[in-house]
C-alpha cells in the first residue's frame, strides 16, 4: 500500500520540477530577446539626411574677442566704461600713535596720583607743574623737620614715571613707521568728440 503512494508523490515532484524548469527557460528567452530592443532604444537617432557631411566647429582664430562695453549718451560719441584700478603700492611714513597715547596716559595718570596724595605738602603753584612738581616736592619734603622717607621715594618714582611718559610720547612723534599704502585710481577715459551731421 505504501509503494503506490510513494510513486505518485515522486511523480508529482518531478512534474513540478519540470514545470519550474520550463518557466525558467521561458523567462531566459524573453530576457535575451528584450536586450537588443533596449539597446536600440538607448542608441541616438540616426540623422535623416544620408550622405551629407557634418559641419565642423569654427576654428578658435575665427572667434572674435568680446569688445569692451561702452556707454553712449544721446547726441554724443561713445565713452568707454572703464573700471577704477589700484595704484602701485608706495611707502609712506606715519607717526607711532600707539607710543604717543601710551606716553600721554602714563604722564596723566602719574600726575593725577601726585595731586591726590601729596597735594597738601606744599601750596605752591610750582607743585602743580608736570615733570617739575615731583622734584620740587622732594625738595620741600627734605626741608620738613620730620621728613618721611616713604614720601620722598614715592615722589622720586612719580617724577621718573612722568619723565618716562613724556619721553615715550616724544619718541612716538619723532620716530615714524614705514608702511605700504595703495588706493583706487580713476583712469582718465578719452571722450570722443560729438559728431554732428551737416
Amino acid at each position: 500500500m505504501d509503494l503506490p503512494r510513494r510513486n505518485s508523490a515522486g511523480r508529482r515532484r518531478r512534474i513540478c520540477a519540470l514545470r519550474s524548469a520550463g518557466h525558467l527557460v521561458l523567462l531566459g528567452r524573453l530576457w535575451s530577446e528584450s536586450l537588443p530592443a533596449r539597446a536600440d532604444e538607448d542608441a541616438p537617432p540616426a540623422s535623416s539626411s544620408v550622405g551629407t557631411p557634418e559641419t565642423p566647429p569654427p576654428p578658435l582664430e575665427a572667434i572674435e574677442p568680446a569688445q569692451p562695453s561702452s556707454v553712449s549718451a544721446p547726441g554724443e560719441g561713445s565713452v568707454p566704461a572703464l573700471l577704477p584700478s589700484l595704484r602701485n603700492p608706495h611707502v609712506v611714513y606715519r607717526r607711532r600713535y600707539n607710543l604717543i597715547f601710551l606716553g600721554a596716559s602714563l604722564l596723566a595718570s602719574t600726575w593725577i596720583a601726585d595731586r591726590l596724595f601729596v597735594r597738601d605738602l606744599s601750596p605752591s603753584p610750582v607743585s602743580w607743574l608736570p615733570l617739575v612738581g615731583p622734584w620740587y616736592l622732594v625738595h620741600v619734603n627734605a626741608q620738613q623737620p620730620a621728613a618721611s622717607g616713604l614720601t620722598t621715594g614715592l615722589l622720586v618714582v612719580d617724577g621718573l614715571l612722568q619723565l618716562g611718559g613724556t619721553t615715550v610720547s616724544v619718541l612716538g612723534i619723532v620716530i615714524k613707521e614705514k608702511r605700504l599704502a595703495t588706493g583706487l585710481m580713476q583712469p582718465a577715459a578719452a571722450v570722443a568728440a560729438p559728431t554732428t551731421g551737416l
